[in-house]
Order: structure tokens, then sequence, then C-alpha cells
């Protein structure tokens, strides 16, 4: 049953880029080219060792005509503990050919790139992310 939501998720996700992908690529043609650094962090000074604990990233966003990219380090956590890697993620624009509204997954440490919305790529995540939600991670 899990499997069955997460797929439909996962199908859901995928309909409503392709779906809005003319408005979202419109939008994104409005606005001027920007690159922006956003960097957050959780601190305290009630809770000792919060921001040894908390999440910190700090996200690179970069805007090209309708392209979009975004890096990061911070790719989810396991059992309190932040997991890190060096990723990017690329949504390619109408100057893309017939790959237009390709969602990309670059992976820079093991050096490979996914489409989000692969098949393999997509049953394979939502494998994984059953897996770890019956181990109770």
């Amino acid at each position: 049953m899990l499997l069955i939501l997460m797929e439909s998720v996962h199908k859901l996700k995928q309909h409503h880029l392709e779906t809005h992908r003319e408005a979202l690529f419109a939008a994104l043609e409005e606005l001027p080219d920007f690159s922006v650094d956003l960097h957050f962090e959780c601190s305290s000074p009630y809770i000792p060792f919060l921001s040894h604990l908390a999440p910190y990233d700090t996200y690179h966003i970069y805007k090209s005509g309708s392209n979009l990219r975004l890096d990061s380090t911070l790719l989810g956590f396991k059992k309190l503990k932040s997991i890190r890697g060096n990723i990017s993620v690329l949504l390619k624009g109408r100057s893309s050919g017939d790959q237009e509204g390709e969602l990309l997954m670059i992976d820079h440490d093991r050096k490979t790139v996914a489409s989000v919305f692969e098949e393999n790529a997509g049953s394979a995540k939502i494998q994984r992310d059953i897996d770890n939600i019956m181990n109770g991670e």
C-alpha cells in the first residue's frame, strides 16, 4: 500500500510539472537572470550544541533564461545525522531542444546524472524511501 502511495505521489509531481511547464517557463523568462546564495543554520542561546545537531547549508541558485540550477551539500537525514554530498538540480529550459522541462539530479561525488522523473531512477528512490520508512529511519 505504501508503494502504491509513493508511486502515485511521484507520478503526480511529474504530471504537475508537465501540465504547468509553459507557465513555469514564461514566469522564469520574465525574471531577470540572477545568482543567489541562501545560507541557513539553526542556533539557540538556550539549547547548547543545537548548531551541531541542526541542519545547515548554503544553497547556490542560478537562473539564466528559463534554465534553473540549485547546488547543495545537504542530502538528507538519517538517525538525527545529516547526510552530506555535492549535488546539483537542473531544470532545463526552452532552449534545451527536445529535453526542455527535464529535471536532472547531478551527483558530483559519484559523477552521475539522473533524470528525476525517469522510471528507473524514480523506482529506485521510492524503494529506498520505503525501506527507510519500514526500518524506522
